[in-house]
Formats: C-alpha cells, structure tokens, sequence
C-alpha cells in the first residue's frame, strides 16, 4: 500500500469549490462523502470524535494519513489483514473542530512545542478493503485519545427502518459525547 494521495478538504475549499467537488455522476449518491447538508455544517466538540458521529468523517482523516508504513500481517475478527501505521498532520484532526475547542488544541500544540502526536492505524483485507482503523492521540508515556472503528459483513445488504415521526423529534443540542 502507498501512501494515499493528499486530497483538499472541506475545511481548505472555498464554498464553492466545495459545491463542484462534491458533486458525482452516480444516480444514488449525488455528493461525494462528507459533503451532505449535515456534514459541512455540523462541528466535532470533541478529539477524534466525528460530527454526528458520522464514521465518514473518521475515514475521511485515515485517508490523510502519511508517513505510511507497513507493519505486517495481523487478523481482525478473523480476516486476515496487512496493517499499516501513519502520522495524522493537526489539520486532518480538527477537520470541522468547534473554534473552541480547537483553539484548545492550538494552546496545547504551542506548549507541546511541535505538532502533537497524532498517529493513524489501518488493517487492510487481501481485496484491499479497511476492515479496522484507529486514530491516536499519545506520546511516549501517555495516551491521550483513541478511537477504534470495524468494519464488518462487508458487501452485505442492509435494511434500515427509520422510526415513525411520533417516534423521534429533533436534536435539540448536539453539544454532547454521542453526538460528537
């Protein structure tokens, strides 16, 4: 696997740059991932933590990983997989961070002197598919964040039934740990 290639961001376009790179010619997916009403408005309150939780944001930062070595082979929930280490650079991490609490991170990226240790791990199947990534946030003592996301039953059909209307109501604050 090589390194992937460094794609701009939502968080680096103009909007609209940001409408002409998210449209596609697929019937069923008109917007590229990450780019929905809810994904270019809605912020992270939290390190590693996607807005809404949405995991196409968290594979949307191991994509940026760089730095990519391979670490050999290893078996996730009994897939044999390759697995590959990376480095996170600090804008791939704030990736649609509230201004407040990335102006957290920023006083503690000028303490820390340097980036901050932000590291990426992907476990890839023979066919080339993700079935595991973790993002890092640690130093040589201490870990800080990690988040873990599987994949799994990879291909196979999904059924979602929506709840009825008398079921749900809105959001009314998305400033919590679930909703990232």
């Amino acid at each position: 696997m090589s390194a992937p290639s460094r794609a701009p961001t939502a968080a680096t376009s103009s909007s609209s740059t940001a409408r002409s790179t998210c449209a596609t010619s697929h019937p069923k997916r008109p917007t590229k991932p990450g780019c929905g009403p809810i994904a270019t408005t809605a912020e992270s309150h939290y390190v590693f933590r996607a807005p809404y939780n949405d995991p196409e944001h968290t594979l949307l930062q191991v994509s940026q990983m760089h730095e990519v070595h391979s670490k050999g082979e290893d078996t996730v929930d009994g897939v044999r997989t390759t697995r590959y280490t990376g480095v996170l650079d600090y804008e791939t991490v704030v990736l649609r961070m509230a201004a407040d609490v990335r102006g957290t991170l920023d006083t503690a990226r000028d303490a820390y002197g340097r980036d901050l240790p932000f590291g990426a791990e992907a476990w890839v199947d023979g066919q080339g598919r993700l079935i595991q990534a973790r993002l890092t946030f640690k130093d040589a003592k201490t870990t800080y964040a990690s988040l873990t996301i599987s994949l799994s039953e990879l291909g196979k059909p999904v059924t979602v039934t929506p709840p009825s209307p008398d079921e749900s109501k809105p959001a009314e604050n998305n400033r919590n740990i679930l909703a990232g």
